[in-house]
């Protein structure tokens, strides 16, 4: 019997209509259970990347803190830093105001005592030179003294040139024309003798006397030092005795050299000045 339109073969034998049906929901059935299956395990795999995720939040939030908290030790170190460095900057100040505190004290006290030895240096000085010229006046008196006493007993052994002035020893020649300091220096060294120089009271007494008001050069001067006054014979200014002018020497208008005023004192004035002058040295022999 041959089989029909509705008939399926099958290896063990014909199959007909209904088991053809009952295979196709057994297949069916089965489809939708494996279909189910897949449903379900969806889920599972789902779920993995939520848990990734959610680690991934979990060290971004670690690392976020950790940031968080290196800033915020960063700022605590350098405020720490800063606090230490301005109560450093404090310090170092208020030591330097100390050290100029100190120091101007020292220069303060170092200025007292190099004027206190100036003042005591001064004031021997003086003292040395009052002597000095004390002994030297008394010296110069004994030889004038002494060489009376060789006149007395007929010895005229020494004398002074013809128009010069004779006093304790020494001529003097008041010039008869006027000239500038170097010009009078210049004709006392042809007359072999030198401008003058006033060693002592009695001599300035004896020059202020022969003057009769007039100026004279003498041989004073400052012209190798300003205020460094010199004479002309090399003897020592500072030991000798000095007869200024009130309010001389003032050095106007480079004053450097010296001359004697209307009033016998003396006053410094410009070298190129033509004045008299007067010269000195000691008697020559007859």
């Amino acid at each position: 019997m041959e089989p029909g339109p509705c008939s399926i073969k099958h290896s063990s034998g014909n199959i007909n209509m209904s088991q053809l049906s009952l295979y196709e929901n057994l297949e069916s059935f089965a489809m939708e259970d494996q279909q189910g299956n897949k449903d379900w395990v969806k889920p599972q795999v789902e779920a993995e990347p939520n848990v990734e995720n959610h680690r991934r939040r979990n060290i971004l939030l670690l690392i976020s803190g950790l940031l968080c908290s290196c800033v915020f030790l960063s700022f605590v170190f350098l405020l720490a830093g800063l606090l230490k460095i301005s109560a450093m900057h404090m310090e170092m100040k208020q030591l330097q105001e100390n050290l100029q505190l100190e120091f101007a004290q020292f220069k303060n006290n170092v200025s007292e005592e190099v004027e206190r030895n100036h003042s005591d240096m001064a004031g021997e000085l003086s003292k040395m030179r009052i002597k000095v010229s004390e002994e030297i006046e008394t010296m110069h008196s004994d030889v004038t003294g002494e060489l009376s006493k060789m006149k007395i007993k007929g010895c005229s052994c020494l004398q002074c040139p013809i128009n010069w002035h004779e006093f304790n020893q020494a001529c003097y020649y008041f010039s008869t024309q006027s000239g500038n300091w170097q010009f009078a220096k210049q004709q006392c060294s042809l007359n072999d003798s030198h401008l003058l120089v006033i060693s002592s009271a009695s001599e300035q007494d004896f020059i202020k006397k022969e003057a009769s008001s007039n100026m004279y050069w003498i041989g004073l001067n400052d012209l190798v030092s300003e205020r460094k006054w010199q004479w002309v014979d090399g003897t020592t200014y500072e030991l000798s005795s000095t007869f200024w002018a009130a309010g001389e020497p003032n050095n106007r208008n480079s004053e450097d050299c010296v001359h004697i005023d209307d009033k016998g004192r003396w006053n410094d004035n410009k070298c190129s000045t033509n004045f008299f002058w007067i010269c000195e040295k000691q008697k020559n022999s007859a």
